[in-house]
């Protein structure tokens, strides 16, 4: 049996940070959580002194392209996409995300990720040589809709957007919003969440916002606001993402074009004093995870 006991970290947890604790994990699983002394250390177990050191919980990313810059380093120059995945994998554990919904576009003129990537991707998870887990983002409009069965296999996210959507086309703020919903089709070609088989296991309507203004209104109808963190953490900073933040309008965060962003996130909400770390961390990892039914 395999038992890992990590020691001395300071472990974020839902409701704050516990310094000098320890965690015993067996076979993958966390079951205990104490002081440093009180935990017993099974003979065998392999221990990790993480004096000083954070630990959290993986982080899931609900939106992210960054898979892109792997492809396209510059134009006119694609590296394969199996090659691509490998390297965006290992950044993605570098960051602390265990896993990452790869935003692929279904409309005609879209750049970036094609559905020849997205099922690359789908066989590279399934051959188990990947740190991390690769699901994808799907998002189109009515004309692109429903998706082919080959590209709608379970645990992946499906979005719809509106046709004439400006918002979608330049985005002025890192702010969005989902709206969760079924997507219904009577087509035996097709596959959408109402049918059986292996459909997305979440569908949705997915709109940029132009700022807390439209972000308050999407909410008072009970959508999900998402920040891509990259605006908050990048420079110039996103003052009216900040703003949502200091608002409290914030559900989830995303990684979107940057791997690294979550986590550079929690930290400056955190030395912001927007809100403690602990919570900012739950943006990033529970509450995606309740949205996906995994807050287990």
């Amino acid at each position: 049996m395999s038992v890992t006991v990590i020691t001395g970290g300071k472990i974020v947890t839902p409701k704050g940070i516990l310094s000098g604790s320890s965690i015993l994990i067996r076979e993958g699983t966390i079951q205990e959580i104490s002081p440093n002394k009180a935990v017993d250390i099974p003979q065998g177990a392999k221990q990790i002194a993480a004096n000083g050191m954070f630990i959290l919980p993986g982080l899931i990313s609900l939106h992210s392209s960054f898979l892109e810059k792997e492809l396209f380093h510059r134009t006119g120059v694609e590296f394969p996409i199996e090659r691509a995945l490998i390297q965006g994998d290992r950044v993605m554990a570098a960051s602390g995300i265990v896993e990452a919904y790869h935003t692929v576009r279904l409309t005609l003129k879209a750049s970036g990720l094609s559905l020849e990537g997205a099922e690359a991707i789908a066989s590279s998870q399934k051959r188990g040589n990947l740190l991390c887990m690769h699901r994808l983002h799907l998002i189109g409009d009515e004309a692109t809709l429903p998706v082919p069965r080959s590209f709608a296999h379970s645990g992946n996210l499906l979005s719809t957007v509106p046709r004439q959507d400006p918002g979608n086309n330049k985005a002025e703020t890192g702010l969005s919003f989902l709206i969760q919903e079924m997507h219904p089709s009577n087509n035996r070609e097709y596959s959408s969440v109402a049918r059986v088989g292996s459909p997305p296991e979440f569908s949705a309507t997915f709109r940029v916002l132009h700022g807390p203004s439209s972000a308050r209104e999407a909410k008072s109808i009970g959508a999900i606001i998402i920040a891509r963190v990259p605006y908050l953490v990048g420079s110039p900073s996103d003052k009216p993402l900040e703003e949502a933040f200091t608002e409290g309008l914030v559900d989830l965060c995303v990684a979107d074009c940057y791997a690294p962003s979550l986590l550079y996130a929690a930290f400056h909400l955190d030395r912001l004093g927007v809100m403690p770390l602990h919570e900012a961390v739950g943006l990033a990892s529970r509450t995606p995870a309740q949205v996906l039914g995994k807050e287990n």
